[in-house]
């Protein structure tokens, strides 16, 4: 339970993460 809990929040900041430099890339570098 502990090591699945570890690796949904692992996944969860990935996502985040990766959500986060689509749109600062749009944002920014595309313009």
């Amino acid at each position: 339970q502990i090591w699945s809990g570890a690796a949904v929040s692992t996944l969860t900041l990935r996502l985040t993460y990766i959500l986060c430099g689509s749109v600062a890339g749009r944002g920014q570098g595309v313009n």
